[in-house]
């Protein structure tokens, strides 16, 4: 009895060990911003999404000036959410632009795989299973409107999910997890 408890124990600690987590912190002007309810007031200047992995390479963002799209993603309201049924697209490696790119339709996919393939600042470290990346926005890519807009000309809050998805051989939606919510007024 005593084996079979030790052996149970011991498989529950490495599954516990294999957990996904993902730490996401707001930085701006090197300092963290503390949210209130997932919302975070920015100045209208640069700011970095902090991110820690572990057990994670990758992750789909929903980002959109809609929030009513938000909140449907949160499963608030009840509307059709197209991020959902739409795999996501690769932003550009080592972030060169430094944008977030927003879109009601289509999510966006950012990971690490290693020091040389990732979607983050060029100083991301780490491995595929452990790793540490920032992200800096500079910009407001708007896929829609095909409209590039300076975090300073914000005049309307942000809203970001960051989510795991997973699909099905046909590429259809069959779980999801969100992993960071968030409101961004820029004042």
């Amino acid at each position: 009895m005593n084996r079979l408890i030790m052996t149970l124990g011991l498989l529950f600690t490495s599954i516990m060990g294999f957990s996904q987590q993902l730490e996401v912190s707001i930085i701006q002007g090197g300092e963290i911003i503390s949210s209130t309810f997932d919302q975070y007031k920015l100045a209208k200047s640069p700011f970095t999404f902090q991110l820690n992995s572990e057990g994670m390479e990758g992750f789909l963002i929903g980002a959109t000036l809609d929030k009513d799209v938000y909140l449907a993603a949160l499963g608030i309201i009840d509307h059709e959410v197209s991020w959902f049924e739409n795999t996501g697209m690769a932003d550009e490696q080592f972030n060169p632009n430094q944008t977030l790119t927003l879109s009601n339709d289509v999510p966006s996919y950012w990971y690490f795989t290693s020091a040389q393939d990732h979607r983050f600042d060029p100083n991301a470290k780490g491995t595929a299973k452990s790793w540490t990346g920032n992200r800096t926005i500079d910009k407001i890519d708007i896929l829609e409107a095909d409209k590039l807009i300076s975090v300073t000309n914000l005049t309307q809050p942000i809203y970001v999910i960051f989510y795991q998805a997973e699909y099905d051989e046909n590429y259809s939606l069959v779980d999801k997890e969100i992993v960071f919510k968030g409101e961004f007024t820029f004042l």
